[in-house]
């Protein structure tokens, strides 16, 4: 989750001022806005047409389950089952 607005410009911390995001563009953004960016929100898509790869990862954990020694592999396997 990502501010739109940045709080430490003003923006407020509620659910009309979130977004979600990847960690890597939640790093990227920091305090800028959208505008100084230049970037745009999209609207969410549709799960059915694409699932961000979760199918991919499950079927990947699932054909070598030696994956779920990892802790963060198994947390994140546990909450895409």
């Amino acid at each position: 989750m990502d501010h739109i607005y940045p709080v430490a410009l003003g923006g407020a911390d509620s659910e009309e001022n979130w977004a979600t995001t990847s960690m890597l563009h939640n790093s990227i953004k920091n305090n800028w806005t959208l505008e100084q960016l230049n970037w745009k929100l999209y609207d969410a898509g549709n799960y059915e047409e694409w699932d961000g790869l979760t199918a991919l990862f499950i079927e990947l954990v699932n054909a070598d389950k030696t994956l779920l020694e990892d802790s963060y592999i198994k947390k994140w396997y546990r909450l895409s089952c």
